[in-house]
């Protein structure tokens, strides 16, 4: 892995040289790449003051920095962090094997990367303006605890634009109240990471909102995730056991999709007019879906391609499209509770509710209708509930 760091970033000085001498490119007021080192002194600018532990900008800076010390706050007091070059290339604050380090109050800008953290943990990137840099906006690899917050991350439109915030290999970060805006590829990407927490974030008009590959045990909860396309609001890709709850996605081409991913639960969201499906799932089992909004999907609420043994109700299927869709007859699922739990709310159910009981053949109304209500020959809801499911502070319960 170390060779590979070290091969890339000697690549990428010859690359900047390259273009250097092709394209007359030169550096916008730089002066070198900075420095904080171990032992706490600055190298290659005079415009970052030094009060103990805690590093303030004086003044804009042109320049990559390099952190090389731990437990310190870099505030850059308003100031901008800008690329030296006049394409967006290179990394805005570069930190490698450093712990507790607070970057704070800082615009960076005109970089390939934003920040960057290799096996660096416990540290706190909060309240920047990470802004039309070309990579990734915060990138962690191979570090654990760490914490994104209260950050605007926006205008990553290069179409080399990786992920506002990228994890790889990296785990029990916190991705925390940033406003993720206006970006050309994925919010937020986990691959191979486990146990992050992704939470209160506003994801609006990227390519893509959320994409975990090959990750696990991660919770994604109260994101408000619109308007992205062509992408998905949620994304999983061969992986498992992961929490999606309380989350807002609309107006996406996809709200949820699960390729290949089993043992996910999907519960609690309100999932309103994505354009071809509210869920997908493909390829995918074991998956409980219950207590969602799924509605207004201009194709299909669900879109289902060899998935079986998923468990999917107390779920809302409100006027969409095409309510379900089972593109393969193999595709088997269990769509309701047990009696008098019931099934799902579906807003085109003709049936009426006279009788009650598991069997719906004794004397009484129950709330479920009398009927199934079939989706194919292997597929449908045994007790369809005749109003909305809603959650209450006691739990969930029909209105």
């Amino acid at each position: 892995m170390l060779k590979r760091i070290v091969s890339e970033v000697m690549l990428t000085l010859l690359f900047i040289g390259m273009l250097t001498l092709a394209f007359g490119i030169q550096p916008a007021r730089a002066s070198g790449t900075i420095y904080i080192r171990a032992d706490g002194s600055v190298e290659g600018t005079d415009k970052i003051q030094q009060d103990g532990d805690i590093y303030t900008f004086t003044d804009n800076i042109y320049d990559e920095i390099v952190v090389e010390r731990s437990n310190i706050v870099i505030d850059g007091n308003g100031y901008t962090l800008h690329g030296p070059y006049e394409i967006a290339i290179g990394t805005g604050f570069r930190l490698w094997n450093v712990n507790n380090v607070t970057i704070r109050n800082v615009t960076i800008t005109g970089f390939y990367d934003g920040i960057s953290l290799y096996e660096s943990s416990y540290n706190i990137i909060s309240g920047n303006n990470i802004t039309e840099n070309t990579g990734h906006g915060v990138e962690l690899i191979d570090s654990h605890d760490n914490l994104v917050s209260g950050n605007s991350i926006t205008e990553c439109t290069s179409p080399h634009a990786h992920a506002a915030v990228s994890l790889g290999r990296s785990f029990y970060n916190i991705i925390l109240g940033n406003n993720i805006t206006n970006n050309d590829w994925d919010c937020v990407w986990l691959g191979s990471s486990s146990h992050n927490t992704i939470t209160g974030n506003n994801m609006t008009n990227n390519a893509r909102g959320i994409y975990l590959y090959q990750s696990y045990y991660n919770t994604i909860t109260a994101n408000e995730i619109s308007d992205n396309a062509p992408g998905c609001g949620i994304r999983f890709e061969l992986s498992s056991k992961n929490s999606v709850s309380g989350n807002n996605i609309t107006n996406s081409v996809c709200g949820i999709a699960l390729l290949e991913s089993s043992d996910n639960t999907i519960s609690g969201n309100n999932i309103a007019k994505n354009r071809q499906a509210g869920i997908y799932l493909s390829k995918s089992s074991d998956n409980t879906i219950y207590g969602n909004n799924v509605t207004n999907t201009y194709g299909k609420g669900m879109y289902i391609e060899r998935a079986s043994d998923n468990f999917i109700y107390h779920n809302n299927f409100v006027n969409n499209t095409n309510q379900v869709y089972i593109y393969t007859s193999d595709s088997v699922n269990v769509w309701n509770n047990s009696y008098p739990s019931g099934g799902n709310y579906w807003s085109d159910y003709t049936g009426i509710d006279l009788y009650s009981g598991p069997y719906q053949n004794e004397t009484g109304s129950d709330g479920i209708g009398d009927t199934p209500y079939v989706i194919d020959e292997n597929n449908q809801d045994n007790y369809p509930l005749m109003n909305h499911w809603t959650p209450t502070p006691q739990g969930l319960k029909q209105q």
